[in-house]
């Protein structure tokens, strides 16, 4: 018996190297819970064959069952029983999969198993015969949850199969990041460069009515003499077994017929994950033409529509759902005429497939594999439902993307750099504090050319009074917005980034940490007024850095002004059980109480570590519900007359601050709970936030630019990926993959040292 502790998820499942649409399913749900939870639990696998075949199979298989060997099912129950590592089996159905009428021969498989089973069902039917009626319900009634992938098979199995509604669990097909990277030279590679691509894909065979789409082409070429329709797969692997090639050879008899064989091409092959999605990245519009109105749901369909693509599809439940928001357009089964109507309404108009797209994305975010695995482990017995993921690999990959000319470009819609936004110092210098936060980790020097550019982007920002601008256009020229905007948070910002830079001087090449040192100095030499909290802590963060590099008790002095001006705001707001600097929480709150921690540090004292102290015990009063982690909503900040606070709105720049602040109090004070809620709030980016989704993209590297009410925000822009890239380096001190426990250890109030001049009537409360 192995000697793993840890408990095992067994999923019942078709499995690669068996090619079929339900291994392919099963493979990537597996990858998905692996990436997020390998240190939770095993998954393994018990891999159906029909019989006729035998596969080769990976580690993770842990058992084969011979789906058409009927004393197979008994003995494989047997067998699991006496594995005590396994807790829970996850059984993935459909019909054709197991053995007997309708696959009936899954009840003795059932009977004899001793443990808790879940069932995810692939296909439910409508107007069912008697025995699959009695079979549905008997899957049903012993299985501990049931799930669906759409709204129409749960309502059938409520009304139909008359199954509880709260044993059924609602979890879309997962799908696949989309692939944000310019297609041309895919395009290129495949002879597409002047195609109007249109696509099909997945393992051919009848059922997928390919040539509904050949017998509307002909009308199509006459105007669009450039479409390339493009057929995606080989033969089913059962269909060849059975009858070979015969429905391709009636495709290419079609294709012959009405001449198409120059617009017509087919990729005769199983296709991996990588090559698919970067044919549907070329894609101009996808063709879903099946001919069962009964199919459930359809993984091809799922994958077309999260790339993006604008879909016109037959009414399939899946499909009806799917696109309901407008992201394509639905036709009657087997309908030439109408595919070929919509498909020439939608080559013509350009800003429609747009708009499609959009909604399409929007739509199938939440169905990313990683947000799928995490509904999963909901319907799981509790010692699955550890809500604290894997940290992702640290990645550059998006930051570099974002790298434009003179810096890191502000926007990037649907993760594509728009360069037309032009750059702000805002994030030029929040992302050389992220590259220095590397450099000091990693003791990786690939990062200096980011850190040169970023460094020569704050010169240019620079003007003559030591003040800096804050926007700059896509050709290096000042903004007039400079004009319009009150810049003191950019100038501590950079004052911040500078401070940073000088802090790790013995990493860097003297060039630049004499380039920061110019600019700092040049700031510093001139006495600007500095009036807003953040501003003010962002000095103090800068000129507590610059310690590091040259000690100078003017700078403490500096440092000792600024909290006392914040403190000074501290005092007026506080009353009650409100202790804050401000009347509302705002945006990036943890940078002040932040402040003022490190202003104790520097100049020890008393009063500084008190207000730290209150004032961060109040925020994060305020930013957590329990282990769940939520900033405060730029839709409405929270005002300290009023107990609403607004859903949605929800930025990474705030998680990072959170993060940031997090790290300095563990760091100063010692205590294991601020390292416990600095890991909470980073797994808010990892899909323990209200919508249950990763606001990280795994794909890109970068990270969205944040949650709204009921969606995500799917642009990647400078600003979050930024905070991401801080909050994840800020972790990554900590790792490796330290367990995290409940944070119940809080401060206490003798722990607190109470005001020593005229506000001492003000104690930790």
């Amino acid at each position: 018996m192995n000697n793993n502790k840890q408990p095992i998820l067994l999923i019942l499942t078709s499995y690669p190297n068996r090619e079929c649409g339900i291994a392919t399913f099963s493979n990537d749900l597996v990858q998905a819970l692996k990436v997020s939870y390998l240190n939770e639990f095993e998954i393994k696998i018990c891999a159906i064959e029909n019989g006729a075949s035998r596969h080769e199979y990976d580690q993770d298989v842990l058992f084969t069952l011979n789906a058409f060997d009927r004393k197979a099912y008994k003995k494989m129950a047997l067998e699991i029983n006496m594995d005590d590592r396994i807790a829970h089996v996850l059984i993935q159905h459909e019909f054709g999969l197991f053995g007997g009428d309708y696959g009936s021969w899954i009840k003795l498989f059932i009977r004899k198993l001793e443990r808790p089973f879940s069932i995810a069902f692939h296909t439910v039917l409508p107007n069912p015969e008697a025995r699959r009626y009695k079979l549905v319900r008997f899957l049903a009634d012993h299985a501990s949850a049931c799930i669906v992938m759409t709204n129409h098979a749960k309502e059938l199995l409520r009304s139909t199969y008359q199954v509880l509604q709260s044993d059924i669990t609602i979890i879309p097909h997962g799908t696949h990041p989309m692939i944000s990277e310019n297609p041309e030279s895919f395009r290129e590679l495949n002879d597409l460069s002047d195609k109007i691509v249109l696509s099909t894909f997945g393992l051919l065979s009848s059922n997928k009515s390919i040539e509904t789409a050949l017998l509307a082409l002909p009308a199509i070429i006459r105007k669009y003499p450039n479409v390339m329709y493009v057929i995606l797969g080989k033969t089913h692997p059962e269909v060849v077994k059975h009858e070979g090639e015969k429905y391709r050879n009636y495709l290419e008899s079609i294709i012959y017929r009405l001449n198409l064989s120059n617009n017509v091409k087919f990729v005769n092959k199983f296709l991996p994950n990588e090559e698919l999605l970067q044919w549907l990245q070329v894609t101009d519009v996808y063709l879903f033409t099946s001919r069962d109105p009964h199919q459930a749901v359809s993984g091809t369909f799922a994958y077309a529509m999260s790339s993006g693509c604008p879909i016109i599809a037959t009414s399939i439940p899946h499909a009806t759902e799917c696109l309901s928001t407008g992201a394509g357009r639905l036709i009657d089964f087997e309908s030439p005429d109408q595919l070929g109507f919509h498909l020439n309404e939608l080559l013509s108009d350009q800003q429609l497939r747009q708009s499609m797209r959009n909604e399409a994305l929007h739509y199938m975010k939440p169905t990313e594999w990683q947000n799928v695995a995490i509904n999963y482990l909901k319907i799981l017995p509790s010692k699955y439902k550890n809500n604290v993921r894997n940290l992702p690999p640290i990645r550059l990959k998006h930051l570099h993307k974002l790298m434009g000319e003179h810096g890191i470009f502000q926007f990037a819609p649907h993760g594509i750099p728009d360069k037309n936004s032009g750059y702000t110092l805002d994030d030029n210098a929040r992302g050389l504090i992220a590259c220095c936060a590397y450099v000091k980790l990693k003791k990786d020097p690939s990062v200096l050319l980011f850190i040169d550019r970023f460094l020569s982007f704050i010169s240019h920002c620079q003007v003559e009074n030591g003040q800096f601008i804050n926007y700059v256009d896509e050709n290096g020229n000042y903004s007039l917005s400079n004009k319009e905007e009150n810049l003191e948070d950019a100038n501590g910002r950079a004052v911040w980034a500078l401070g940073v830079v000088l802090s790790i001087h013995e990493l860097l090449p003297k060039r630049l940490i004499e380039k920061a040192w110019r600019n700092l100095q040049c700031y510093l030499e001139n006495d600007h007024e500095v009036s807003s909290p953040r501003a003010l802590a962002f000095h103090i963060k800068g000129i507590h850095h610059l310690l590091d590099y040259t000690y100078n008790s003017d700078y403490v002095l500096r440092i000792e002004k600024m909290a006392n001006e914040l403190k000074e705001s501290f005092m007026s707001t506080k009353s009650g059980h409100w202790n804050w600097f401000e009347d509302q929480l705002t945006y990036g709150n943890g940078v002040l109480p932040e402040a003022m921690a490190l202003a104790y540090h520097r100049t020890k004292m008393p009063v500084f570590k008190t207000i730290a102290h209150m004032s961060f015990e109040f925020l994060l009063d305020h930013l957590f519900d329990g282990e769940q982690f939520n900033p405060i909503s730029n839709k409405g900040w929270h005002h300290r007359t009023s107990d609403e606070k607004a859903i949605g709105g929800y930025q990474p720049i705030d998680v990072a601050y959170t993060i940031l602040a997090l790290d300095t109090f563990h760091t100063l004070f010692n205590r294991g709970y601020y390292l416990s809620k600095m890991q909470l709030t980073f797994q808010w980016f990892l899909g323990h936030n209200h919508l249950n989704q990763l606001v990280y993209n795994s794909e890109t590297g970068g990270c969205h630019d944040g949650l709204e009410e009921s969606n995500i925000n799917l642009n990647q822009g400078a600003e979050s990926t930024v905070c991401y890239l801080l909050s994840r380096l800020t972790l990554e001190k900590y790792t490796q993959h330290e367990p995290i426990k409940s944070p119940t250890s809080r401060i206490r109030k003798e722990e607190i040292t109470p005001f020593a001049d005229q506000h001492a009537q003000f104690t930790f409360i």
